[in-house]
């Protein structure tokens, strides 16, 4: 790999490495490393070195002692813990401190092996252990879980150590279902033989729990899989009222002792197990209770157990991760806040998340890449890298992770659903309708198989199927909202606006109160789709004052964004600019960080509005805001290609629209609209009309909310074939054009008259 040239970056390296940059350079870094495999190499082995020295007991040691003493000589007054400081100083490795000067020495002294060895790699391959859940003898039925809450714990704390190979319990918990044992109490030898095969363990553990009061005594079994020979045997009392958290501590390092791992293993830190999850034993039974739930798509039970889990322990970051994955994004920040609390895996897990949140889907990927490089056996893992991929386009990718996924466990139903996906954006139609038919039989009695069946057809424009198989997706569960939404489309596009509007009062009727205002703005899509933009204004009036009068204030910016919209299409610039202003003030005071949001439609209405000076100052201010917020560069140059569209550069337009289409993380309608009127103003109907027909293409709720501009693709589709000499084409769209819009307000009258000139003369030619 070829160094890299840029000194400006390579001078940087260092002092971010130690945390040192200021957030501007920081960032400008960050951006660097995306391009430069050199650099980024080098960050990440220096992240590998942050992961071995919190392994390393010699280092781990010496910071807890210069650490306390450097806090000590501080504030001797202070009541924080020594514990409290050790987890504030893990995660920035920032030279603040003595032990941090400790630790540079120590690395200067001690050479570093930062990648995983090919001998450590064997090791762990040669020590891949299936810890089997842990038989309660007291209480067979395990009412309180306790025998799962051990057997969790013990393999989050062997799973730490590079030296073995630990299965995880969701493998576990996959492989009893592929064997048809899901949710066995007991597991018996020859089943566990068969499990740890299936698992290709080399080892077992298998264990029982002999008594719980007054002290908690547990014996276990280190079982070679391939002989059944008992290679050794553990048993651990507990002291009275002594925590199981203490207990899995000194079975573990048993187990470890007798796994006779290489000199080297002792080298590092044994964390507490209280210390990566929870000392809590009620918040962790309540934690295994909603990852529980969480799998089986139980969202709202799962919610409830997470948070009943933060009540008796706030700073459980996984609890955090799984309700941010499920219902409030922003708690991935609460995650990370206290990812010094969770396993090297759930940690990268967080991270991962983090960049998603931040739309930075390569660096996701980056950070999964390195997860399933330690642990090959992360089925999720290789899922998201999986959705990240098709997010990013890149299909073919995709469906590689996809299928990595469903190897590791073949009755995991989330892969075939983007695998057929996947396939669909690659147009292979028989393949995505293979891969949704598994889905199917894999879980023939829920909902999301016949509703993504129903998408797939949907997309090859075979609407009749489609509305038969969202039907069937009801039939398996009433009260699917997404089935409901896009049987309201569909019906839409079929012209009958009627049993559309049946549909969205179901999805509204769906929703708690909150949530049912979010979902109000599709009864303003079917009226604005057919070019009544009257109605569809009024209908947005009542949402906003409805929502005030409930709530106080408002917080959705789709209904003012829409308004924008709309006011712009009938060139009432000052009204569209309100609204826009207005959702910008909703995104600063509501969520208190406008980050970029609408500023490139700020920039869109000012420029259509004739002051593209003005437009030019946002575009500049705009420029030295995405900076700091990379993500958004796709809006800052879908901005300068309005202002160039509205200067009739179309040229220019194109660039900037082509570099905005290029830099969103998925499809954007709103971008590829401008860009096929930029194409058509260039003279370059062959890229106008692809763009446009994949705008057209798309079936699902944003092809109505940005109803009036969809329409308008067909207009000028119709104009963009009609430049190739492709008439039979041309006919069709500006008849789909005048079909939609028959009954639309006045202030299209001009554009419908032109197609209905255009459309006359082309068959007066045949």
């Amino acid at each position: 790999m070829a160094d890299c040239s840029d000194k400006h970056f390579q001078s940087m390296l260092h002092a971010y490495e130690l945390g040192m940059l200021a957030d501007a350079e920081r960032q400008e870094l960050e951006m660097h490393l995306l391009d430069c495999p050199s650099c980024r190499q080098s960050v990440m082995q220096f992240q590998e070195t942050i992961g071995l020295i919190r392994q390393d007991k010699e280092i781990h040691d010496t910071i807890v002692i210069l650490d306390k003493e450097d806090s000590e000589a501080e504030d001797q007054a202070s009541t924080t813990s020594v514990e409290k400081r050790r987890r504030r100083f893990w995660p920035s490795l920032v030279p603040a401190t003595v032990a941090a000067l400790a630790v540079i020495f120590l690395l200067v002294l001690k050479p570093w092996q930062i990648e995983i060895s090919p001998t450590q790699e064997a090791i762990a391959a040669k020590n891949r252990v299936a810890i089997m859940y842990f038989d309660n003898i007291p209480d067979p039925e395990d009412e309180q879980r306790l025998g799962r809450i051990l057997t969790n714990l013990l393999i989050t704390d062997m799973a730490e150590s590079r030296y073995m190979q630990v299965v995880s319990h969701q493998r576990l918990h996959d492989i009893l279902k592929l064997l048809d044992l899901e949710g066995i109490k007991k597991i018996d030898g020859e089943t566990a033989t068969q499990i740890a095969q299936k698992a290709n363990a080399n080892w077992m553990l298998m264990g029982n729990i002999l008594q719980v009061e007054p002290q908690l005594v547990v014996t276990a079994q280190l079982v070679d899989v391939e002989s059944g020979n008992i290679v050794a045997s553990q048993r651990v009392t507990g002291e009275i009222n002594e925590n199981i958290f203490s207990l899995i501590d000194e079975l573990s390092a048993e187990i470890k002792s007798d796994l006779a791992l290489p000199v080297d293993a002792s080298q590092e830190v044994d964390r507490p197990i209280a210390e990566v999850t929870t000392s809590s034993p009620e918040a962790y039974r309540l934690y295994l209770l909603g990852i529980s739930n969480y799998y089986k798509f139980y969202h709202d039970e799962a919610t409830e157990n997470f948070k009943e889990a933060l009540v008796y322990d706030s700073t459980l970051a996984m609890a955090y991760y799984y309700l941010a994955m499920m219902n409030n994004a922003e708690l991935i920040k609460q995650a990370a806040k206290y990812a010094d609390k969770a396993s090297y895996k759930e940690q990268l897990y967080i991270k991962s998340r983090e960049m998603v949140i931040e739309r930075n889907l390569p660096q996701a990927a980056a950070v999964l890449k390195r997860l399933v490089a330690r642990y090959p056996d992360e089925k999720e893992a290789w899922y998201f890298l999986g959705v990240y991929s098709y997010s990013l386009r890149n299909y073919e990718e995709s469906i590689t992770y996809l299928k990595k996924s469903v190897e590791i466990d073949p009755l995991y139903t989330g892969p075939y659903n983007h695998m057929a996906y996947a396939y669909s954006a690659l147009n292979d139609f028989e393949r995505a309708l293979e891969a949704i038919n598994i889905y199917i039989s894999l879980a023939p009695d829920e909902a999301n198989p016949y509703d993504s069946r129903a998408a797939m057809y949907a997309n090859r424009g075979m609407f009749e199927e489609a509305i038969e198989s969202y039907k069937m997706a009801l039939q398996k569960k009433p009260d699917f909202r997404n089935s409901m939404t896009e049987l309201a489309i569909l019906y839409t596009f079929q012209f009958d606006y009627d049993e559309a509007k049946r549909y969205v009062h179901q999805v509204i009727n769906s929703y708690d109160s909150l949530r049912r205002y979010s979902a109000r703005i599709m009864l303003a899509y079917i009226p604005q789709y057919q070019g009544k933009l009257d109605s569809t204004l009024n209908l947005l009036d009542d949402c906003i004052e409805q929502y005030v009068r409930d709530f106080g204030e408002e917080r959705y910016t789709s209904y003012r964004q829409l308004r924008a919209i709309i006011f712009a299409e009938r060139n009432q610039w000052n009204q569209a600019l309100d609204e826009i202003v207005k959702c910008l003030e909703i995104e600063n005071t509501v969520y208190h960080d406008t980050a970029g949001y609408y500023l490139n439609f700020y920039t869109q209405i000012l420029a259509g509005g004739g002051d593209i000076a003005r437009a030019e100052q946002v575009a500049d201010s705009f420029e030295v805001l995405i900076e700091n917020l990379p993500h958004r560069r796709s809006d800052y140059y879908y901005s300068r290609g309005s202002i160039e569209l509205a200067r009739h550069e179309y040229d220019k337009a194109v660039k900037y629209f082509e570099a905005a289409d290029s830099a969103a993380s998925g499809f954007s309608i709103s971008f590829n609209y401008m860009l096929g009127r930029a194409y058509l103003g260039a003279d370059q109907p062959e890229d106008a009309a692809v763009v446009l027909q994949k705008l057209l293409d798309i079936v699902g709720p944003w092809r109505l909310y940005w109803g009036i501009w969809s329409v308008k693709s067909h207009y000028y589709l119709g104009q963009a074939n009609e430049m190739m000499g492709k008439d039979d084409e041309a006919i069709a769209h500006y008849q789909e054009f005048l079909q939609i819009w028959e009954n639309a307000d006045p202030v299209f009258e001009e554009m419908k008259n032109d197609a209905r000139q255009r459309l006359q003369r082309l068959q007066s030619k045949s």
